[in-house]
C-alpha cells in the first residue's frame, strides 16, 4: 500500500520487495500511457455530468467520486499488485 498502517515506507523484507515491484512495474511509461486516455475520459464525462452548467457544486464529494471512480478503471490485476493483504 502507498498509504496506511502498512506504508511502503515501514515495509521490510519480502513485502517491501513485492510492493516496490509492483510499484515499480505500475508506474513504467508504457503502462501509464494504457491508463491516460482512460483517465482523461473519466474526467471529462465527470465534469460533463456533475459540474457543467452548474453555479455551484460541492468540491469534495465529487472529487471522491471521481477519484473512486478512476481507481476502478485500473485492471483489477493491477490493483492486486498494488495490495498486501493483512498478516
Amino acid at each position: 500500500m502507498i498509504l496506511g498502517d502498512r506504508i511502503l515506507m515501514e515495509l521490510s523484507g519480502e513485502d517491501h520487495k513485492h510492493v516496490r515491484g509492483a510499484l515499480v512495474s505500475f508506474l513504467k511509461p508504457e503502462c501509464l500511457k494504457m491508463y491516460v486516455s482512460k483517465v482523461e475520459e473519466e474526467i471529462k464525462r465527470h465534469l460533463e455530468m456533475h459540474w457543467q452548467g452548474k453555479e455551484n457544486v460541492k468540491v469534495l464529494p465529487l472529487m471522491k467520486t471521481l477519484t473512486f471512480n478512476i481507481i476502478w478503471l485500473l485492471d483489477p490485476k493491477e490493483i492486486n499488485l498494488l495490495t498486501i493483504s493483512r498478516r
